[in-house]
């Protein structure tokens, strides 16, 4: 094998314009052949068909709905503690309706639309975590109020927000669609933009 590995070196540095000639004039061969090589991301081609695995993922598609997600991270902003704060609620409040009225997205999961139960007397009742954000600028202590409400969501505590309340999360349930993965590309681009 060293033999092999020297003559192959030497053929190489000896014949480097060669090499590189010929690389060169491969390489427009190479691009427009490229072209023609289909991006396929989907699941279903993975399984053999027929496979009896294939069919229980496409019950599962048919029952559960979508299962792929686009999952956008808030971080803090620097003199703030947590992101508990109208700016860093309003931003999150704007992702989560850009994505909510989004037509590839089948459903947001994030703080502004995060709802809780809570007893009142006999009564149990279920309510928006915050209600309105363009209100929190003017009443501090309603933040205050949805920071303990929100220490108490074991739900929501390392999956819509982490224990610090340090980071928030922002999750789109993406429409699922098996032979192509164009509408992700379009999701992500206009999110971009956004």
């Amino acid at each position: 094998m060293t033999a092999f590995i020297r003559a192959w070196a030497e053929t190489v540095t000896t014949r480097r314009y060669l090499i590189l000639f010929l690389a060169l004039l491969l390489l427009p061969l190479m691009v427009f052949t490229g072209r023609a090589i289909p991006f396929d991301n989907a699941t279903e081609r993975y399984f053999v068909s027929g496979d009896p695995t294939l069919k229980n993922f496409q019950y599962l598609i048919d029952l559960f709905g979508d299962y792929e997600y686009l999952i956008v991270g808030i971080e803090q902003l620097p003199p703030e503690q947590d992101v508990f704060n109208p700016e860093t609620l309003d931003a999150i409040a704007r992702l989560t309706d850009f994505f909510d009225s989004h037509r590839f997205v089948t459903q947001v999961r994030s703080l502004t639309n995060y709802q809780y139960t809570h007893a009142d007397g006999d009564d149990i009742s279920t309510d928006y975590l915050i209600e309105d954000v363009s209100e929190l600028e003017d009443d501090p202590g309603e933040i205050d109020s949805i920071r303990s409400i929100i220490a108490a969501e074991n739900l929501a505590l390392g999956t819509l927000i982490s224990p610090d309340f340090r980071h928030a999360r922002i999750t789109a349930r993406v429409e699922y669609r098996g032979d192509t993965a164009a509408h992700k590309v379009a999701l992500a681009q206009e999110f971009y933009r956004f």
